[in-house]
């Protein structure tokens, strides 16, 4: 009895609360983080830090301070109690989490957002950077704001580990570097009022990626096929086949591509005429 009357103590200490199921069944006072379960286990090492182990069918929830949302059947990690030096009023947030069985990761941006989707992932934030690394077979979409529509670059592979701003840092392109193992492929797709296009698909062995401003540096080896197609989206866009053995790619901040530079021996490539002829 005295174990469980500590328990609640330190729950009340961060302001947690156990509600009904239509409520989040772990909430801050602030509203600003929330988790639905169906079970729970919580060790409090200090006053600011609680390690959890969820499970549910599946578990789920959001943390509004790191625009983040997430969702598996399992999730075990470590949440960190941050007081507002004004208010004194205190919330949580995300420090390290590992996602098992259908795991879910919804980062949002300015632009849009970033959702990684695979068996197992792992987050971790430090306050400066975040790191989401995932074991096996995934798959990425980045959703971009167009002024015609939406963009969309799909990135699938059997591993990678990708490098973000810190989650609480909330811009147009929090994407700093990633890498990933293949067999990859990278599609980018164009939403419009008329239906969706898509604009090129590129594959290859190994994909890595890091940011140089507003634009991505993508460098990709292992039979590279890069293939364009511009069926009738209204931004233009690459209009070839190309196969080469490693190719640089530079993407602007709206994932469209602006250079190729490949490297190939041998290295083949069609050139192609738009629909309209010219």
């Amino acid at each position: 009895m005295k174990k469980a009357t500590t328990v609640l103590i330190a729950l009340a200490a961060v302001g947690l609360v156990a509600q009904s199921q239509v409520k989040p069944q772990l909430s801050d006072k602030k509203g600003r983080f929330a988790v639905w379960y169906d079970e729970f286990s919580t060790e409090f090492s200090d006053k600011n830090t609680i390690d959890f182990e969820f499970t549910g069918s599946p578990v789920h929830g959001y943390s509004r301070d790191q625009n983040l949302e997430f969702s598996a059947r399992t999730m075990i990690g470590k949440l960190l109690r941050i007081t507002d030096p004004k208010t004194k009023v205190s919330s949580l947030q995300l420090s390290k989490g590992t996602l098992s069985g259908g795991a879910v990761l919804t980062i949002a941006d300015l632009n849009g957002n970033i959702t990684f989707k695979s068996a197992k992932s792992t987050i971790e934030d430090d306050g400066e950077t975040a790191t989401v690394a995932v074991p096996g077979l995934f798959s990425t979409v980045n959703t971009t704001n167009v002024e015609i529509g939406t963009r969309t670059l799909t990135l699938t592979a059997s591993g990678g580990t990708f490098k973000l701003k810190s989650l609480a840092k909330k811009d147009k392109n929090p994407l700093l570097s990633f890498e990933m193992s293949g067999p990859v492929m990278i599609k980018s797709d164009e939403g419009l009022a008329n239906g969706k296009k898509t604009l090129y698909t590129i594959t290859g062995q190994k994909l890595t990626m890091r940011a140089e401003g507003t634009d991505k540096i993508l460098n990709i080896s292992g039979n590279v096929h890069i293939s364009g197609d511009d069926s009738g989206a209204e931004s233009g866009n690459f209009l070839a086949d190309m196969d080469v053995n490693q190719a640089t790619i530079i993407l602007d901040e709206n994932n469209k591509i602006k250079k190729i530079s490949s490297k190939g021996s041998p290295g083949t490539g069609t050139l192609r005429e738009k629909k309209d002829g010219s």
